[in-house]
């Protein structure tokens, strides 16, 4: 009789193989599916810190350079107020009058108005730039050296000024920071030099004219 081949045999002897190999290599899978179970997880973690830590870095390189260009700005902010001609400051008056332009009727006096009284409001809290200077001219490292008459503040003047800007308030601050002063922020001399009542009259005024200034 002619002897037929059994098709299923080539099948069959598949999971013996691999039964076969589990046998052989148990020993190296099971060590295999260990590393993977607990050591890839914490190759992953360690990676993700690496990568965490090259952003934060980036983050931090840029914002110590924004610092170091904010704090450059100042210096140079305070030198020229503090040395530099009325003349020469007309040119840093004129980029902060472009800067408001559309709040401006054209030939309007207002914005020369705003920028005289912000060095009438300097000096009336005594924080005008000529009158505050660097120690020993080492700007940036000491707090200003004022001199004797800046250390008194004229608070009646200072609040008669300031009622008189509800709706141009951020212009006047402008020219204070930018013009009249060594970098001060208005808003918050305003909170240093005036008393409790006058700073909540001041808010109650500018509410009125629908402005959150202070």
């Amino acid at each position: 009789m002619r002897r037929t081949r059994n098709k299923y045999s080539s099948v069959n002897s598949q999971p013996n193989k691999f039964l076969s190999f589990l046998q052989r290599n148990w020993v190296g899978i099971t060590i295999a599916l260990l590393l993977i179970l607990f050591v890839l997880p914490f190759v992953v973690m360690k990676l993700q810190n690496v990568i965490q830590n090259i952003k934060n870095n980036k983050v931090d390189n840029e914002t110590k350079a924004l610092i170091n260009q904010t704090e450059n700005s100042t210096v140079q902010n305070n030198v020229q107020n503090t040395n530099l001609s009325n003349i020469d400051l007309t040119s840093k008056a004129g980029q902060i009058k472009k800067k408001f332009s559309k709040r401006f009727v054209k030939g309007s006096k207002l914005f020369d108005q705003i920028k005289n009284d912000a060095y009438n409001l300097a000096i009336a809290l005594g924080t005008d730039a000529k009158s505050n200077q660097a120690w020993f001219g080492l700007e940036g490292w000491l707090p200003d050296r004022p001199d004797l008459d800046s250390l008194t503040e004229d608070e009646k003047t200072a609040g008669d000024i300031l009622v008189k800007y509800p709706r141009t308030f951020d212009i006047l601050a402008e020219c204070y920071f930018k013009l009249a002063t060594r970098s001060h922020d208005l808003r918050k001399d305003i909170n240093k030099y005036l008393t409790n009542q006058q700073i909540k009259n001041l808010r109650l005024w500018y509410k009125k004219h629908g402005q959150t200034w202070i």
